[in-house]
């Protein structure tokens, strides 16, 4: 189903989205005052809308607090894991590189082939040099550098 195969808002539940956002202008409130006063049923909408909107405002995300997060990296598990997924990421990363690289210059690939993996090492490379010089650059000007969590 399509946003085009919904039907349009009535009058009447534009005017009860409007008032659960607080977008009604004076008169449109006076009218859906009015309106509630009248239909029941549009007033215990009304009711459920609203709470509804007070709830989903009132929940937060659980963060974990600044404890906990010393707490986990001041394991040494948790830090050597996290050093060992990295070195061994980087380190198969750098093999793969490697082959590629040694498959481009001896290997028996057509020369479009080299050309176009050329070009894509070159660009990910640039791109790569230039984001590293990016966050040198600008990260003694990052506010929040040094804050824990």
């Amino acid at each position: 189903m399509s946003a085009d195969d919904d039907p349009p808002l009535s009058e009447r539940d534009r005017l009860l989205t409007a008032w659960v956002d607080g977008a009604l202008s004076p008169q449109e409130h006076a009218e859906f005052t009015r309106l509630c006063a009248q239909d029941r049923e549009l007033a215990a909408a009304a009711a459920r809308h609203k709470e509804l909107f007070d709830l989903t405002r009132s929940l937060q995300l659980q963060e974990p607090t600044d404890h906990e997060t010393r707490r986990f990296w001041g394991r040494f598990y948790n830090r050597g894991e996290w050093q060992l997924g990295w070195c061994l990421l980087i380190g198969g990363a750098l093999l793969l590189l490697a082959f590629a690289i040694e498959q481009l210059l001896v290997g028996g690939l057509p020369v479009t082939v080299k050309i176009g993996a050329c070009a894509v090492l070159a660009g990910g490379a640039i791109l790569l040099w230039n984001t590293a010089r990016l966050k040198m650059r600008t990260s003694r000007f990052d506010r929040y550098r040094g804050v824990l969590y």
